[in-house]
């Protein structure tokens, strides 16, 4: 029995008629033309179970442990009890609260561009999901960070959170998110984030995947910025199985500010699907796009990028660059930009790049005493730094380049 057979045989809901519906996509599908989920979903996977981890197993992966603000989710799960923030800034409860109905037509706009059996799924279960506010002209002093454990010591783990954020007026936040995978079983996640920007607000959100070979991940952000304001992403993505990332922006309000910076470095047979949209749909808003890959062994990324100017979108500035580093034959790198451009006085570019390291940079460091390895590390570690120096906080900085530097010892 597939995935789907055993999700609609064990869960009969109403809620999860779209799936019927849908259908989980294929390669036949254009946005899924290089991203086949076909095995992952025959597999059998243990659908929000039980059995939980206690804290012991999560403070070897925090971040920051003295971090005021951490969620903790397990297989999908919030796990209030081992969760910790400051309740004056952050407001915590669930997808059927007040709090989250008072502001619920400002969410769930992701099926615009990504309605697929994934979404589906994730909408199916969304009883479970989490609300977050931050409270009216709050500075939250530190990051949230928000941990998801695949607990797969003993079955293959389903996981299906589902996080909704409002960044209410003239507040300003941190958000990091991060994966983790425990025990050696397959892991499918199926994620969404959303978050809503209120007027004057700002925010910056990490999204960081390193779970190694056996973990499948379909996630998708959404930013809807209503109110004049300044969000940024930027993603990092240094291990999978199979990934698929959707990362939406919709502009509500003029004068907003845009900002997506991501980094994929692969090795093994790891395959990342990047899709973003950015959506101009007011006048005077600005976005900036900067996505490079590193690609080592039997590795694939993918890279879709769009962006749409509607036509009331008069002074638009939109940039958007994709780049890769094969360092392998056997790599391969896959990019479509696409521009949608309905008006008629806008500023809109976009890039795209693919090669091996400069051939000339590398004879330069060995003609000095360099070996080839160390000369490849320098250059390569050069060229994702701009992606890294995306990063405000410093702690996080410091771990992936410390996670990326082992890598290249390795």
């Amino acid at each position: 029995m597939n995935l789907k057979e055993h999700i609609l045989n064990t869960f009969p809901s109403n809620n999860l008629e779209l799936l019927k519906k849908e259908g989980f996509p294929t390669t036949k599908n254009e946005e899924w033309k290089y991203t086949s989920m076909k095995e992952v979903l025959e597999h059998s996977f243990e659908i929000q179970p039980q059995n939980i981890l206690n804290l012991n197993d999560f403070e070897p992966y925090f971040i920051e442990p003295k971090c005021e603000n951490i969620l903790i989710f397990v297989n999908g799960i919030f796990q209030k009890n081992c969760s910790r923030f400051n309740q004056k800034q952050i407001i915590v409860s669930d997808l059927s609260s007040k709090e989250f109905q008072d502001q619920k037509e400002h969410f769930s706009k992701y099926k615009n561009y990504n309605n697929d059996g994934f979404i589906a799924l994730n909408q199916g279960f969304s009883q479970n999901g989490v609300f977050l506010q931050i409270t009216q002209a709050t500075k939250v002093s530190d990051p949230v960070y928000i941990y998801h454990f695949a607990n797969c010591k003993n079955y293959n783990s389903l996981a299906i959170p589902h996080i909704a954020i409002s960044l209410e007026e003239n507040s300003d936040a941190n958000f990091v998110e991060t994966f983790i995978k425990i025990g050696e079983n397959i892991s499918l996640t199926d994620s969404i984030i959303e978050f809503v920007v209120h007027e004057n607000a700002t925010g910056k959100y990490y999204k960081v995947l390193d779970e190694g070979t056996n973990a499948n991940h379909v996630g998708t952000t959404q930013i809807n910025q209503i109110g004049k304001s300044e969000f940024s992403t930027a993603t990092y993505i240094l291990s999978g199985n199979i990934v698929r990332n959707n990362l939406n922006f919709v502009l509500l309000k003029d004068f907003s500010v845009s900002n997506l910076f991501g980094l994929t470095l692969l090795q093994d047979i790891s395959h990342v699907d990047n899709h973003t949209v950015v959506d101009h749909a007011m006048p005077n808003c600005e976005s900036s796009e900067l996505y490079k890959a590193i690609l080592d062994e039997n590795s694939t990324s993918v890279f879709n990028g769009k962006i749409f100017v509607r036509q009331d979108a008069q002074k638009t500035n939109a940039y958007q660059s994709s780049k890769n580093i094969l360092l392998s034959n056997s790599a391969t790198a896959y990019s479509k930009p696409q521009l949608e451009i309905w008006a008629d006085d806008v500023k809109c570019s976009h890039g795209h790049a693919t090669g091996q390291l400069n051939k000339d940079h590398l004879f330069y460091l060995k003609a000095r005493g360099i070996g080839e390895k160390v000369a490849m590390k320098m250059l390569t570690k050069a060229y994702a730094q701009d992606v890294l120096n995306a990063i405000d906080i410093e702690v996080l900085k410091l771990y992936l380049e410390e996670k990326i530097e082992k890598r290249f010892d390795s």
